[in-house]
């Protein structure tokens, strides 16, 4: 009789910042093969949620973000490799909104993810919305695209020219190098941003732009394997020729903005990302903006009047 057993593979996982833990079976003996944790693990993750396992790959479920946006939640894809579980890509809902517990379920087959969330509460159009009725994604794998940018956009700011960029893929990539130019074909490095390998939000300032002149900025991420591609051009006028003034900062309700004119003006709201919370237009040497409504914390003011863009920070509290 022959006592030997089959190899078998165990996932064991844990709540709370729990790591996953791949087990096999030689002979009668249990023996830990690796122990995985999320890229960016975070406080209260809840890493492990759930786990599903088919071949070489895994995917791990991770409820509650690591960007400080309470249970919007997150996928990993894990792939064996000798002895080690290597973390392949992470995986995000496109429509990711805060409660929603994406990743609170999991299912994998071949080339074939999919992922619950089931407090999600839009249908497919992104409307129709009931509470808590759920969702599930299907994810397929795909080897052509290693990185894909969803934005790239760049605004003046009172510390230079901020730029900020969006990936919803990233495999193999290695960093992007920010390239600026003055007249759109003559290029120069001024900074280089580490790529994550995962879904991202990326930013970069320019701290010394060149002045009252129109600035070009492309990126040009770079692949492990030495690939390069190129981003569209964004272009940001630097002048230092206009400004304005604001008060009370840091304010609580009502921001006021004095303009030299009361030509007619664009007022737009930026958090640090550089994402649009608010957008207004005034034609008095005096606009309010009510910002009562937004959380505590730092944004940016972008102001164009003439044809002339100013920025300024300021402090939500």
């Amino acid at each position: 009789m022959n006592n030997k057993l089959p190899k078998l593979v165990l996932i064991i996982s844990f709540f709370l910042l729990s790591p996953f833990f791949v087990l096999f079976l030689s002979a009668q003996n249990w023996q830990q093969m690796n122990k995985c944790v999320a890229s960016d693990r975070a406080e209260n993750g809840l890493f492990g949620r759930s786990v599903a396992i088919d071949g070489d790959y895994a995917v791990i479920g991770m409820v509650n973000s690591s960007r400080n946006v309470g249970s919007d939640g997150s996928a990993y894809i894990f792939k064996r490799n000798g002895a080690s579980w290597i973390q392949e890509a992470k995986i995000v809902a496109s429509d990711r909104a805060e409660y929603d517990s994406f990743g609170n379920s999991v299912a994998i087959n071949g080339d074939y993810v999919v992922v619950g969330a089931y407090f999600e509460s839009e249908d497919v159009t992104g409307g129709n919305t009931l509470i808590n009725a759920g969702s599930a994604y299907f994810f397929k794998r795909s080897f052509v695209v290693p990185i894909e940018l969803s934005d790239f956009k760049g605004r003046n700011t009172e510390g230079g020219n901020l730029l900020t960029w969006t990936t919803v893929s990233e495999f193999n990539t290695k960093h992007f190098n920010i390239e600026r130019s003055t007249d759109g074909h003559i290029w120069v490095k001024i900074g280089i941003v580490a790529a994550k390998n995962y879904p991202s939000e990326y930013q970069y300032i320019d701290q010394n732009p060149k002045l009252n002149e129109v600035n070009y900025y492309r990126l040009c991420t770079m692949d492990i394997d030495g690939k390069q591609t190129f981003s569209k051009i964004v272009s940001i006028n630097f002048d230092k020729s206009f400004s304005f003034q604001l008060s009370p900062n840091p304010v609580s309700n009502i921001l006021t903005v004095t303009l030299p004119t009361n030509d007619g003006a664009i007022f737009t709201v930026y958090d640090v990302w550089g994402r649009i919370l608010k957008h207004q237009t005034g034609n008095t040497e005096r606009q309010q903006i009510k910002i009562n409504d937004l959380p505590n914390g730092i944004y940016f003011l972008n102001v164009e009047q003439n044809g002339k863009f100013a920025s300024k920070k300021f402090t939500k509290n």
